[in-house]
């Protein structure tokens, strides 16, 4: 695992980001921690390709990242987003 602050580093970039939803939330009953997913679109610059569809999965007390998936998105029209 490790924390967002180490995420960031090891991507070498910083990017903005919007459109984030939470995908799932568990409880872990024998640790209490919660695992938390999001979903976020990235970009750089104000609304700017590239734009990436991120899936980041936090584990709470600690927001240690679990989980963390990149995809890099051409158009952002082909960006899976789902509101309900």
């Amino acid at each position: 695992m490790s924390s967002l602050l180490q995420l960031k580093q090891q991507l070498g970039e910083e990017r903005l980001f919007d459109s984030e939803r939470i995908t799932d939330i568990t409880w872990n009953e024998i640790d209490d921690k919660y695992n938390i997913t999001i979903q976020i679109v990235t970009y750089k610059g104000p609304m700017m390709p590239p734009y990436g569809f991120d899936t980041i999965t936090l584990q709470i007390p600690g927001f240690e990242v679990v989980r963390y998936e990149h995809k890099d998105v051409s158009d952002i029209d082909k960006i899976p987003l789902e509101f309900d």
